[in-house]
């Protein structure tokens, strides 16, 4: 409908943009549906929507659907055989030259982590460039050059130390590890006695060093210092150059700790209390302790020996330096003078936020940004302004070294420059043979991934190989017998391989009695293998006639995981699934072709192609079948079921002596009943989809199921194709299923097959297995205690000794 307005009425009105276009498509909806019927449709469209049952999709799957329930229901005897084919995945038409994303994405990863792709991340020095230096092209005495730490030779210092080649000996360092282990251990036992101390003082603010339990702890500090000297005292007589500092420097940082520690525990301190902000004036003694003992550490990252051997560039050598000459003077400003914690802890609080304060000025230079941030006033801000300096530091060791890769057009520069890196290397004629120039960093890869990828990626010639030597000679046989009525079913799996050079064939029998909880096995190929890896726990076969165990739930647990219950559920759910799939996914297909089809007297067959989202709708419905039926079963059987008292407090579980428990079986299928109503079917096939496309291989199944001139089903053929991108593969398995009792018994494995389950197996392999492994969980806390023992007959004599 429209309203022509007179000019007399428009005049009242102004018309906008907006309105003018939505009377516009006012009229084109008006235009368009009045001159059609209702109802009307074009011929042939209507055979294309999901709720028509007229349409050829529609049928097949309906069919199928009817079939399988039919078939499921009855019992059925199977012969299934699986083939196997590799196939080199196509690099040919808009693939040419191309890999795949997964490899060029960690291709590109590594290519930015190599020296040689950024000047900024090449090593200060080499152990040539230090052990051999030149001036002007000429080699000095190496003799003659000292051995200086980074900041040390930047600065121009001279000290009392060694020469290039003392230092980089191995002898070297030897004693320098020997030292960083004892700081290691000294550090640990001053911050396990300095965590108890903090309990005591949250505890009681007021307590003083006259307390038993502080006198006690106060003693094992002195122990740790103790301990320390008495082992470095050894040390010291091998000790050259900067270990010897390195030792005076760890002693005097316990030496001014204990120091503090007897200070602001003395009752004469000012404050009395301990509490609230007072506390940061006993919290700063362990935090310059770790103030003194950072610099150790700072200074063993600038030796030669340890930036050369782990590649450190300059940028973060200079970062360090600045950092550790922030600290040195912190550590300076508390050891002049007779100032003590008892009496001045805010100076040594000042002191420590002092040396943040020159950390922030080096860093934000360094970055080349303005903007500090404000000074810290209390412990908790120092803590925060520690965590914000190291990732200013990890921002200046790696992500400022990658702006010229960041985004997507830094991802192209790097790929480029990494394909023109490879085009180089071919004309060189450097092959997978060559030399690898790997950075001397520990666990860098270098070019190592790349290489390795190469490696895998299998060329066409290497598949068909493959398949010659490996896959044209293997077939999985599957022979089964499936009673509904009985909710049992018997598999006899047979693992073949038969080439002109080499005959082998494997069988492994399993029976599973859903209705009774039980699961038998012939196990006789597995022993060889339990002996060997567990042979204690290797039944002899005179313990297991004709190798078969036998598997079964405790009656408690039975009770508890009804596994009838299970079986029904995933019955009706494989039906819910394949009742929920789109129509589109069923064809009916020509067989007239079709070799299989004839071998099988089919008379039409119905091809089922399921992607990575159908297989995620298909789990998802069955495992929503199951919860619910699992969680209608806990409902009408809460006897099986009942809550319990706990016996002992557990804090990591949030539970308390006493406490009403509900059933640990019954809150898991509750847990996953109450999940299953989270989400719906086609979220798990967007999942399922999510996942292919981020996993490095895609997977695509087809069947084709044949049915008689009655609708039964008869066989079934099955297409599993696996594209291995990192290797360029394709792999696939055709399997092959005749539901035929004549076939079952004319196979040769049939009489295996009856000979296996015709006698009830007589070794109890669940009780079996729950031995062995109990004994390994014994095992292994006899392990623990003695470890346990050993660390603390270690303690005790240490005490002694001292």
């Amino acid at each position: 409908m429209f309203i022509l307005m007179t000019g007399e009425v428009m005049s009242k009105f102004s018309l906008k943009p907006c309105v003018l276009l939505v009377s516009v498509a006012m009229l084109s909806a008006c235009q368009s549906v009045a001159p059609q019927q209702q109802g009307q449709t074009e011929i042939g469209a209507k055979a294309l929507f999901s709720n028509n049952k007229q349409s050829l999709s529609y049928g097949a799957k309906t069919q199928f659907v009817r079939a399988l329930e039919t078939h499921l229901a009855k019992e059925r005897y199977a012969v299934s055989t699986s083939y196997y084919q590799a196939l080199p995945m196509s690099n040919e038409g808009a693939d040419k030259d191309s890999e795949s994303i997964w490899t060029s994405a960690m291709k590109v990863s590594e290519y930015k982590r190599n020296p040689a792709s950024n000047p900024l991340f090449e090593p200060y020095r080499t152990a040539g460039d230090y052990l051999y230096p030149k001036i002007d092209g000429v080699e000095v005495d190496k003799n003659a050059e000292l051995y200086l730490r980074y900041d040390d030779e930047k600065s121009g210092k001279i000290v009392a130390t060694v020469s290039r080649e003392v230092g980089m000996s191995e002898e070297y360092g030897e004693i320098s590890d020997e030292i960083d282990i004892l700081a290691t251990q000294s550090r640990e036992c001053i911050g396990s006695n300095s965590h108890d101390l903090d309990e005591l003082i949250k505890e009681n603010p007021n307590i003083t060093d006259q307390n038993a339990k502080v006198k006690k702890i106060k003693q094992n500090i002195k122990n740790c210092q103790t301990d320390f000297d008495k082992q470095v005292r050894e040390l010291t007589t091998k000790a050259q150059g900067y270990q010897k500092s390195d030792i005076k420097h760890l002693q005097m940082c316990v030496s001014h700790y204990q120091k503090g520690i007897n200070d602001i525990l003395k009752p004469t301190r000012i404050p009395k209390s301990l509490s609230g902000d007072d506390y940061d004036h006993y919290d700063i003694v362990y935090e310059n302790y770790r103030l003194c003992t950072d610099v150790y550490k700072n200074s063993v990252v600038l030796e030669p020996r340890s930036y050369v051997e782990n590649g450190t560039n300059q940028r973060v050598l200079d970062m360090i330096a600045g950092t550790k000459a922030c600290k040195v003077q912190a550590v300076n400003v508390q050891q002049t003078g007779d100032r003590s914690y008892r009496t001045d802890g805010q100076f040594f609080l000042q002191s420590h936020f002092d040396s943040l304060t020159c950390i922030d000025e080096h860093l934000h230079e360094m970055l080349e940004t303005d903007e500090l941030p404000k000074p810290v006033t209390n412990i908790e801000g120092m803590r925060e302004r520690e965590d914000e300096q190291e990732s200013l530091a990890y921002e200046l060791k790696y992500e400022d070294e990658y702006k010229k890769y960041r985004g997507l057009s830094g991802w192209i520069q790097a790929y480029r420059e990494l394909k023109n890196t490879d085009k180089n290397d071919k004309h060189e004629g450097k092959d997978d043979e060559s030399e690898i120039d790997l950075p001397p960093i520990m666990g860098s890869s270098g070019n190592m991934v790349a290489m390795m990828l190469d490696h895998l990626k299998q060329t066409p010639e290497q598949v068909i190989a493959q398949n010659l030597y490996q896959y044209n000679h293997t077939t999985l046989t599957n022979l089964s017998h499936h009673n509904p009525a009985s909710k049992r079913l018997d598999v006899l799996w047979s693992y073949d391989f038969e080439s002109p050079t080499a005959v082998q064939s494997v069988q492994l029998p399993v029976s599973l009695d859903f209705g009774a909880g039980v699961m038998n096995a012939d196990v006789s190929a597995l022993l060889p293998i339990v002996a060997a890896v567990a042979p204690k726990h290797a039944p002899l076969p005179k313990d297991v006639p004709h190798g078969q165990m036998a598997f079964k739930l405790p009656d408690e647990i039975a009770k508890k995981i009804p596994t009838d219950v299970i079986y029904g559920a995933i019955q009706r759910g494989v039906l819910m699934a394949y009742e929920g799939l789109p129509d589109e996914k069923f064809t009916p297909i020509d067989i007239s072709g079709d070799d299989f089809a004839k071998s099988v007297g089919a008379k039409r067959a119905i091809k089922i192609e399921l992607g990575s989202k159908e297989l995620g709708r298909f789990l998802g419905a069955v495992a929503k079948t199951v919860a619910q039926d699992l969680k209608t079963y806990v409902d009408n059987h809460a006897e099986h079921y009942p809550d319990t008292i706990a016996k002992k407090s557990d804090k990591a579980n949030n539970v308390k002596k006493g406490q009403p428990q509900t059933d640990k079986i019954k809150k898991a299928i509750d847990d996953f009943a109450t999940l299953s109503g989270a989400y719906r079917i086609g979220d798990v096939g967007g999942l399922f989809q999510i996942i292919e496309g981020i996993a490095p291989f895609s997977m695509d199944n087809i069947n084709y199921v044949y049915l008689d001139a009655t609708g039964n089903i008869i066989a079934m053929q099955n297409l599993n194709t696996i594209d291995e991108n990192i290797q360029s593969v394709r792999m696939q398995t055709v399997s092959q299923v005749r539901y035929d009792k004549s076939a079952f018994d004319k196979h040769e494995l049939s009489t295996q097959f009856a000979n296996t389950f015709a006698t009830k197996p007589r070794f109890d392999g669940a009780t079996w297995a729950k031995n062995a492994i109990e004994e390994t969980r014994l095992k292994n806390k006899a392990r623990e205690a003695r470890d346990w023992y050993e660390y603390e007959s270690d303690d005790d004599e240490a005490t002694t000794n001292d």
